[in-house]
């Protein structure tokens, strides 16, 4: 098993807002697998999905789990093509588990969202590719200067100590002029956060790919390339939260 065939599922509390890690999805072989993670027993107000009733059990099926299936877009759809262009993914070659991690598997009538873990090699390297998050919430001048950027255009992250909402935010803004423009994901804010503290230079966000034309939530793919850093550290995937029941 590959650790890019592993996906995590986090889901936000409609009461407190915070982010959780519930769930741990694999393909393995043929069959996909799924597990609760501890996080789902951390989290407030969590009720376990539907057909998947036991924490102490692994779920598995040779198609994927319909939880999951109905937040990837048919590929009998016409518009299919284009939306995995937006993704960056060329059709053909997509897996489904690849669209999940891409996508983030959102839906408006959910609180669920599918992503992959931040591999960092023992040297300190990683590549990660996410969506800019909140650029829907700002303002339409800002919204159009997105546009205008472009691929390879570098970006760069900040703490948002301040947010009452998340302290741990990591805001995403340009550089001449210095505009804020969107947000990091959160699953992927500790590690970053502890590599910017440690070593400022570690990390490096560019323009990977635009979209003028797609939905604010798949307009603007960022690239994240973590270089070899001074001092080793420790990932949140250790936490456990991320850790499966069994």
């Amino acid at each position: 098993m590959k650790s890019n065939d592993t996906l995590y599922i986090a889901w936000q509390s409609e009461k407190t807002r915070s982010w959780h890690v519930v769930g741990q999805l694999k393909k393995e072989k043929n069959f996909f697998i799924f597990k609760y993670t501890k996080g789902a027993k951390f989290a407030h107000n969590f009720q376990k999905f539907s057909g998947m009733p036991n924490f102490n059990e692994a779920y598995k099926s040779d198609t994927l789990f319909p939880l999951f299936k109905n937040r990837i877009m048919s590929n009998k759809r016409p518009e299919y093509p284009t939306f995995l262009n937006w993704l960056g993914l060329k059709q053909g070659e997509e897996s489904e588990l690849e669209i999940l991690s891409r996508s983030g598997g959102t839906r408006k009538t959910d609180r669920i969202q599918t992503f992959k873990k931040l591999e960092i090699q023992e040297s300190g390297q990683f590549i990660y590719y996410f969506f800019l998050h909140g650029l829907r919430h700002l303002n339409i001048e800002t919204q159009k200067k997105v546009d205008n950027l472009e691929v390879g255009t570098r970006l760069f992250l900040a703490q948002d100590i301040q947010n009452k909402s998340d302290p741990k935010a990591l805001i995403i803004r340009t550089e001449n002029p210095t505009e804020i423009i969107g947000y990091c994901p959160k699953y992927i804010t500790n590690d970053l956060s502890a590599r910017l503290n440690k070593d400022p230079e570690s990390v490096e966000v560019t323009v990977s790919a635009l979209q003028s034309e797609a939905p604010t939530h798949y307009k603007l793919m960022c690239k994240i390339e973590g270089h070899k850093i001074r001092e080793p550290l420790t990932t949140n995937y250790n936490d456990d939260e991320y850790q499966t029941f069994i």
